[in-house]
């Protein structure tokens, strides 16, 4: 009797200690988990932290240990920073939706340099009616660093973190709005629609020349393998040529896909491209705003010459080409998953990285998976990617949220409302205009 107790008891300790390693030491049930890793020879990098919600506790983690590298509470529009050492592998557990930033070098220390990079909402989801998140530096491009893109008719405000009004603006569906706001605050914005927010760094050099940061861009569906994209380029007469095109716009598809490029200040299509599948399509454009459209899913990097941290996921079972500039370019895994790269099949453990190989892969998990690609640029000196990156880190939740009841109308189509407004408009000053002949002829 004795040894079967002894066996049984053995038998449950084996079992507690599986069940430990599973989940890796952490419960990750209704929590919101985010990815990072630090680029090789930085010597300043840090997270910041924006807490969306009151009472949002925080736990950094080195990777593989699990240590703890920090661990806080932040509430709504409080921020907390967190230096964090290069070549690091992190993995932060919020446990409510926070806006997550990892940023670094010499000119950001300096705060004399920005971010190019899509900010989630207080939802956690790249889409949303309500975003808060931290500036960096002030004075970046013509025409300002931040944009509001509308996916539907919206009434935007900005306020500071004493709940002042900043500014206020009105938007259609596709259209945009730039602005400027202070350095090293932080802001939240309010829209009565759905909206896409994105910060865009420029370091203008002067006689027609300028650096730009590379970023990986969500599609207007919510995810990084999507139909739809908005993104910023090149402001006019900041580049007048050279050897080489500051920004490529790369896109890639698992299947055959035709790209249709629009010029969103003019509101009309300019071109269209094909590319293969398992294919790099590479286009370059002096254009100031840009909508694409595809009619098959597919992924779109910015590769500019100033480098830059491209962040990103996919979907549980969703199929995606990726284009890997470096070999530091790291998968994350949150949960036991299975890994298919090129047909090829991976077992990941909780909590674990997977470094990809450089160039174009075919790739597919059984569960939401994470990625961090470092480009390091063509650009040296001023405005290498030595001197700043960074991005606004998805969580595995960012990337899983859907938005079924979301129309993504075709850029230039007017709604019926529209017109009933436009012709209400254009009787109230026919009556008018009689109002006052028939006032005038008394």
């Amino acid at each position: 009797m004795r040894l079967l107790r002894t066996s049984l008891f053995s038998i449950l300790i084996s079992l507690c200690i599986l069940v430990l390693l599973s989940n890796a030491g952490l419960n990750v049930e209704g929590k919101y988990i985010y990815f990072g890793y630090v680029p090789l020879n930085i010597e300043y990098t840090r997270i910041y932290i924006v807490g969306n919600h009151d009472a949002t506790g925080i736990t950094i983690y080195s990777l593989p240990e699990m240590e703890i590298i920090a661990k806080f509470v932040v509430d709504r529009m409080e921020e907390r920073e967190v230096n964090v050492p290069s070549g690091s592998m992190l993995e932060i557990v919020s446990s409510k939706p926070a806006t997550v930033i990892l940023a670094g070098g010499s000119d950001i220390a300096a705060v004399n340099a920005s971010i190019s990079t899509f900010y989630t909402s207080v939802e956690g989801g790249y889409i949303g009616r309500e975003f808060i998140f931290r500036t960096f530096y002030k004075e970046e491009g013509s025409g300002g660093v931040y944009t509001v893109y509308a996916l539907e008719k919206s009434e935007v405000t900005v306020y500071d973190s004493s709940g002042a009004k900043v500014m206020s603006f009105d938007l259609a569906p596709h259209e945009f709005k730039d602005f400027v706001l202070e350095s090293s605050k932080v802001y939240r914005i309010s829209s009565t629609g759905y909206v896409m927010f994105q910060s865009f760094f420029v370091l203008n050099l002067g006689h027609g020349s300028g650096v730009w940061k590379s970023h990986a861009v969500p599609s207007l569906e919510g995810a990084f393998v999507g139909r739809h994209f908005y993104e910023r380029c090149i402001y006019p007469g900041y580049y007048s040529g050279g050897s080489e095109p500051p920004i490529d716009f790369v896109f890639s598809s698992s299947s055959d896909a035709k790209i249709g490029f629009y010029d969103l200040d003019g509101r009309a299509k300019f071109g269209e491209e094909a590319i293969k599948a398992g294919t790099n399509g590479s286009f370059s454009f002096q254009k100031y705003h840009l909508f694409f459209e595809t009619n098959k899913p597919a992924t779109l990097f910015s590769i500019a010459n100033g480098g830059g941290l491209l962040v990103g996921g996919l979907r549980a079972g969703e199929v995606a080409c990726i284009n890997v500039p470096s070999d530091e370019s790291f998968l994350f895994a949150y949960t036991q998953t299975i890994l298919s790269l090129d047909d090829v099949e991976y077992s990941l453990e909780p909590n674990s990285t997977f470094r990809l190989p450089t160039g174009v892969h075919k790739i597919k998990a059984d569960k939401t998976v994470l990625f961090t690609l470092v480009h390091r640029g063509s650009k040296s000196g001023v405005g290498s990617f030595e001197t700043s990156f960074g991005a606004c880190l998805p969580s595995i939740r960012s990337v899983e949220i859907e938005y079924p009841n979301l129309k993504i109308s075709p850029l230039g189509e007017t709604s019926w409302m529209t017109y009933i407004e436009a012709a209400a408009a254009v009787i109230g000053i026919v009556v008018a205009v009689l109002v006052i002949k028939k006032v005038t002829s008394r």
